[in-house]
């Protein structure tokens, strides 16, 4: 997406964004899904499908961002990815384009969902059709109970001939040979409470469950939980705000803490394709963690070491790009110090054997800078600090050029010289 009008954030905040209102997202496209089994949050299956619509703008921001399709640091194209996710797959969003035959992708995943959606609503009706019995029988083990639902059904119902008739022809039916009184008489009282209940239902489809608790004839927890799915949403309600809540405390956990951070900005430093507002916070935040640590008394060698290693490991590799290679040098430039210089110039004078000639000029001009600020007093080999790599250099002559530097180096630590000579 066209980055001039969309602000630039940090790229954490766009993906907590993301997951955050994708989880809504998802959650309303679930309530929609299963629209026709009210007590869709009961399920397992259910949440595997609201786990699923809410990962899915995640990956997709990420991916979006791998393939130069988005910014990772742009506000606009979280809130489009986190609202619009389906549309994007369709290529309804004009901007945004799925490359190749990954909108394909789609298709598999409506499949999965109409599955799930199928397994839901035979879970639900088998749950349904259980708690109908329970009802049933509770309606069914007092008398008076049966003479209020009695009462009730010929109220409201549209056939009172055929469901008189219905009761009369129950009424006749005798005893079979050999079946005990009690246990007939109750199978007579059930068969008659289903008659009734479904002749209520036919005639007051949407109120038939309000009508019985209004009449005394099923409980308050009967009524919300039978056919108001009060237990379902209090489980989806509950589990969305705790699900909510880890978020948030994850968040301010990872926030606050300095090896989290550090990992993060690492991340942003070596990734390619950021923008130039978020190098800057990058290499800022950097910064100030390597100038906090290299002017400690003395010098915190490992925090130094755990900010400074990942990045020059990169500068080893052929492949690293040249911008990433010059921001890792002008964070060493910026936060140069001889407490810093202890981890990194060693580092640095390893990384001089990249294969890589380019990189090798660029390490090797940063070693230079790095000896005029801090080590003015001790020089190096003028065929070390004047040397220009070439595409055909031996791994011999590059070890020479190594030894060299590394020769200095020691010098430097023999000489213990101050900073500005």
């Amino acid at each position: 997406m066209d980055q001039i009008t969309s602000p630039d954030i940090p790229a954490w905040l766009c993906y907590l964004l993301v997951i955050s209102l994708g989880m809504l997202v998802a959650r309303d496209n679930v309530n929609q899904l299963l629209a026709s089994q009210p007590g869709h949050w009961g399920f397992a299956n259910t949440w595997a499908l609201f786990g699923a619509h809410s990962a899915i703008p995640v990956v997709l921001f990420w991916f979006l961002d791998y393939t130069s399709a988005l910014r990772d640091t742009s506000l606009f194209a979280a809130l489009v990815v986190a609202f619009g996710y389906r549309q994007i797959f369709a290529g309804g969003i004009q901007g945004i384009t799925m490359p190749g035959p990954t909108p394909r992708l789609w298709q598999p995943f409506e499949a999965w969902v109409s599955r799930i959606k199928d397994q839901i609503a035979t879970q639900y009706k088998n749950r349904r059709d259980l708690f109908d019995t329970e009802v049933r029988t509770y309606l069914a083990s007092d008398t008076q109970r049966i003479q209020g639902l009695v009462k009730l059904s010929f109220t409201y119902t549209q056939d009172p001939t055929g469901l008189a008739a219905a009761r009369a022809a129950l009424a006749g039916k005798p005893a079979p040979a050999g079946a005990p009184a009690d246990s007939f008489e109750q199978w007579r009282n059930n068969e008659e409470v289903r008659i009734l209940l479904d002749d209520l239902r036919r005639s007051q489809p949407v109120n038939y469950g309000l009508f019985l608790y209004e009449h005394d004839l099923i409980t308050l927890w009967m009524y919300h939980n039978w056919l108001q799915s009060a237990q379902s949403r209090w489980i989806g309600w509950i589990a969305t705000v705790l699900i909510g809540l880890a978020i948030v405390i994850g968040a301010i956990a990872c926030y606050r803490s300095e090896s989290v951070s550090l990992r993060y900005y690492e991340w942003r430093m070596t990734k390619p394709g950021v923008s130039d507002r978020d190098r800057f916070r990058t290499k800022e935040y950097l910064v100030q963690r390597l100038q906090r640590a290299g002017q400690a008394a003395p010098p915190d060698l490992g925090k130094i070491t755990a900010i400074a290693s990942p990045l020059i490991g990169r500068l080893r590799f052929r492949g690293t790009p040249a911008q990433t290679t010059d921001d890792i040098l002008a964070l060493f430039t910026d936060a140069h110090s001889p407490g810093v210089d202890l981890v990194v110039v060693p580092e640095l004078i390893e990384a001089l054997r990249n294969p890589n000639e380019d990189l090798r000029l660029r390490i090797r001009r940063e070693l230079s800078g790095l000896q005029q600020a801090d080590f003015p007093k001790v020089v190096p080999d003028e065929s070390a600090d004047k040397w220009v790599p070439a595409k055909n250099e031996s791994a011999v002559e590059i070890d020479r050029r190594v030894a060299l530097w590394q020769e200095w180096w020691k010098a430097t630590q023999t000489a213990g010289a101050p900073p500005g000579g």
